[in-house]
């Protein structure tokens, strides 16, 4: 699967909520999605990401890839930054009921902190894109 960290050219990160069965609520998380059959990995993250927020990225930037929970299954998500976003249309599918909100970027650290976006794979995409882009401020 992949997860995608997108960020507007104004600094905000862009989060999905959407009600999630297994914890019985709803969560903020980054939106991501199954690669489909043949499918390159990038190319399922540029097309999650337009189908869940709405959004298409001139840059695309593959970060890491990780094994969700090795201890009981083989999944592993790739995780890209989305950067050079420009709004398109959102396109769902039809089992899908997706908000979509854009947060500033120091408030989704602290929307981390604070529990709100608990998604580990989440806070594991925002917090390396953080990381990112305190070393690109260090360099300037």
């Amino acid at each position: 699967a992949v997860i995608i960290v997108p960020v507007t050219r104004e600094g905000k990160l862009l989060l999905v909520k959407q009600y999630r069965c297994a914890v019985g609520r709803s969560t903020l998380e980054l939106p991501a999605g199954d690669i489909e059959p043949g499918e390159a990995i990038e190319a399922a993250a540029r097309r999650e990401l337009q189908e869940e927020t709405g959004y298409k990225a001139g840059e695309m930037t593959k970060l890491f890839s990780v094994h969700t929970t090795p201890g009981i299954c083989t999944e592993v998500l790739h995780v890209f930054f989305a950067s050079d976003l420009s709004q398109v249309e959102q396109n769902l599918d039809e089992e899908e009921f997706i908000e979509v909100y854009a947060v500033d970027w120091e408030e989704a650290i602290e929307m981390i902190w604070s529990g709100a976006i608990s998604d580990a794979v989440s806070v594991a995409g925002i917090l390396a894109v953080d990381s990112l882009m305190k070393k690109q401020r260090s360099k300037e």
